[in-house]
């Protein structure tokens, strides 16, 4: 037994001995990450990227995850024009436990962003909106479902619907005016 026990610790002892002499005593740390000092002139960090962009306050690649062209409605809006205003009460104890225009939305959009192209079709548009357009910007809201969602999905088709329908109006205004102009001409033709 004793000579197990010898043996043991003379193997322990061997052992950390050997581990003793190849530590390098007085080191730094991480001084094995470090390249010998005969090359700190040639050495290039691998963090000298990450380095770069914190002292030039760049964004680290964020807004590269975020899609470069923007979404459009069918009628031509850009969807990140479109502004939504919610309402956000407590909540009650009592039933029914919200209050009754918490699922109304608003949505506020800039006449210069939408994309209506001649004079009549924005004529058209003023008239269709009437008075929910003001100094430039065009304030709808929602209150028909009891869904916030849903209020939103039927604002953005509100207004797909009405710049479509003054685009087709104006149209349609055009073209008649057209017909009317060329049944004209025929007319002075014909009496010619």
């Amino acid at each position: 037994m004793s000579k197990l026990i010898a043996s043991s610790s003379l193997r322990w002892l061997v052992r950390n001995q050997a581990t003793a002499l190849t530590r390098n005593v007085g080191a730094a740390p991480f001084s094995s990450l470090s390249p010998p000092p005969s090359d700190n002139e040639n050495y290039v960090s691998p963090f000298k990227d990450l380095f770069e962009k914190i002292k030039n306050n760049d964004d680290f690649g964020i807004p590269d995850l975020v899609e470069k062209d923007p979404k459009y409605l069918e009628c031509g809006v850009r969807e990140d024009a479109l502004r939504f205003e919610t309402v956000n009460y407590g909540r009650l104890q009592l039933p029914p436990h919200i209050q009754p225009w918490e699922h109304r939305v608003k949505l506020r959009v800039d006449i210069d962003d939408i994309p209506l192209e001649t004079e009549l079709e924005r004529q058209i548009f003023e008239e269709i909106v009437g008075v929910r357009l003001k100094n430039d910007v065009l304030q709808i809201s929602s209150n028909l479902f009891g869904s916030r969602i849903e209020n939103y999905r039927h604002l953005t088709s509100m207004l797909n619907r009405t710049v479509l329908g003054a685009k087709r109006l104006a149209n349609e205004m055009a073209k008649e005016a057209q017909q009317a102009s060329a049944d004209t001409s025929l007319e002075k033709e014909i009496e010619n």
